[in-house]
């Protein structure tokens, strides 16, 4: 950003949100804050507020990553329960995207509840979101990760890709204002 623009960077522990200040002060990004916020959490006073809001999300971390033993400890529940986590993060940082903005949704598994399940559920309930290929912003060679599923989005494999199992979905805000996205929710 060259120090255009600012960056928030929301946190749900105390202990990281210091973190991330101390890197911001460590690089010298004086155009980055870190806060402690809940992302599940409406904020409806920051309503349209923002060109671009990335949800790196909690998730079962099914995608590797040095936690091989997180297939053999997570149960049908906590799949279950995590992607309601992440619905009700889509769902709260939604209505901050401005017209013509972009939401990022990742996370580090393969669990398709967890991901193009869920993206895919929210894109049908949001009618002011669409889905952008990522293919125009990969660089040369790099799988699309979802073409030949007749998706946009980018699923990295493990045993395709060469790398921990990630999801990336880009959500363009094309239509109606934030608060009309709420009320599509009622």
């Amino acid at each position: 950003m060259h120090g255009t623009g600012a960056i928030t960077a929301g946190e749900l522990h105390p202990h990281r949100t210091a973190l991330m200040e101390a890197t911001f002060a460590r690089l010298g990004c004086d155009n980055c804050r870190a806060e402690t916020r809940d992302a599940a959490k409406e904020r409806p006073d920051e309503n349209e507020s923002y060109d671009l809001v990335l949800l790196d999300v909690p998730c079962s971390g099914l995608g590797g990553g040095g936690k091989p033993d997180a297939m053999l400890n997570r149960s049908e529940e906590d799949i279950l329960s995590l992607a309601a986590l992440q619905r009700s993060i889509l769902e709260a940082n939604a209505p901050l995207v401005k017209q013509g903005g972009a939401l990022i949704y990742s996370t580090c598994t393969v669990s398709l509840r967890e991901n193009r399940a869920n993206v895919l559920a929210f894109l049908k309930e949001h009618a002011v979101f669409t889905a952008e290929p990522l293919s125009d912003l990969l660089p040369a060679g790099k799988a699309e990760g979802g073409a030949d599923r007749g998706d946009p989005f980018l699923q990295l494999l493990p045993n395709e890709d060469g790398i921990d199992g990630f999801f990336i979905a880009r959500l363009i805000k094309t239509g109606r204002t934030g608060t009309e996205c709420r009320k599509e929710k009622q």
